[in-house]
């Protein structure tokens, strides 16, 4: 028997355009366990399909027959995605290029309002059930099974919540269903007895949060970033990563767990990823705290197109586990890609 000993390969970097009018990525998500992504950019009503195979091969496909005006945001499951525009919730096939289903963000008792119930955040919670979060504060849950354009399953109102905030962001882990708004709270419905934690944990607005197991990790508009367990409420980590500015941009963060890192977009230099490594924290006087967990930082940097007069910036950032890929969109239209990236 021989054994065949893997060297690790080299990280590189290339990108390449979404379409030729230099229009910015509105959102973007990966297919998991695949190199394809969907796409989204800002004027422009079409829906694409990547196969990211290599720098030399990027196929692009513009999904049949959806064309959706004012894309916030969108997320799959499998080769099923969810396109949120103003009050409504479009369920695509992407196999076979079709839109199924539409749903609307307001609850069945009342008249539709495309304005107070517009969407911010939505995301596949399982491959029958999805969540939207945005101006009616409120977490809905929809059964994408169901052709229900009447309104969601469940709408679930926050009983603290201030008027004048909006549902920024959604996570969810297993056992709970987080949303975090622009008043510094954070609501997390907990599935195992539907009783809702409400958390104020910041001065400043939610922009976005992910989960993993117990600990919810987000970032706030100054720059904070912070874990805590749900649970008990107690902090794990605190660190600001904006170099103590406003973040001018809404962009997202991941945590990357079998790497044990948060990805985000830079502040202080609109052309880096921004990528934190999360440690023990061993140095009170370098960290600035005694709390468990401390992120040593380091960036990557994108490559900026010459023939465009304007700066790029990236906007999204996100983390292909199936390739180790790290990608990052700009609002120039760009897609950004790092081979073997950790």
């Amino acid at each position: 028997m021989s054994l065949t000993v893997r060297q690790p390969t080299e990280e590189s970097y290339w990108n390449f355009k979404v379409n030729s009018q230099n229009n910015a990525i509105s959102t973007m998500s990966i297919i998991s366990q695949t190199d394809s992504l969907v796409v989204t950019n800002v004027n422009d009503d079409k829906l694409y399909s990547m196969d990211i195979n290599d720098q030399f091969r990027v196929d692009r496909t513009i999904v049949t027959g959806v064309e959706i005006p004012d894309v916030s945001v969108v997320d799959t499951f499998e080769f099923n995605c969810i396109v949120a525009a103003k009050d409504v919730v479009s369920l695509i096939d992407l196999e076979i290029g079709e839109k199924n289903y539409e749903f609307y963000n307001t609850p069945k008792r009342e008249e539709r309002d495309m304005v107070r119930n517009a969407i911010i955040d939505c995301k596949f919670i399982n491959n029958q059930l999805m969540a939207t979060c945005g101006r009616n504060s409120r977490l809905n849950l929809f059964d994408i099974r169901l052709n229900n354009n009447n309104g969601p399953i469940s709408d679930i109102a926050f009983v603290n919540y201030v008027v004048g905030g909006d549902q920024n962001c959604i996570g969810y882990n297993g056992d709970y269903i987080s949303v975090g708004n622009s008043l510094g709270q954070i609501y997390s419905l907990d599935l195992r007895n539907l009783r809702i934690i409400e958390d104020k944990v910041s001065n400043s607005s939610i922009i976005s949060m992910q989960q993993s197991k117990d600990s919810c990790i987000f970032i706030d508009q100054i720059g904070d970033l912070k874990m805590y367990n749900i649970t008990n409420g107690n902090y794990l980590l605190l660190q600001n990563v904006s170099g103590g500015e406003q973040l001018t941009k809404r962009g997202n963060i991941e945590y990357i767990k079998d790497h044990n890192k948060i990805i985000t977009r830079s502040n202080t230099n609109d052309r880096q990823v921004q990528i934190l490594s999360i440690g023990v924290n061993n140095d009170t006087n370098k960290s600035g705290n005694d709390l468990p967990y401390y992120c040593e930082q380091t960036t990557k940097t994108i490559e900026v197109d010459k023939s465009i007069n304007e700066k790029s910036a990236i906007n999204y950032t996100k983390y292909n586990s199936y390739s180790n890929r790290l990608i990052a969109s700009d609002d120039k239209g760009t897609i950004h890609v790092w081979n073997n990236a950790f």
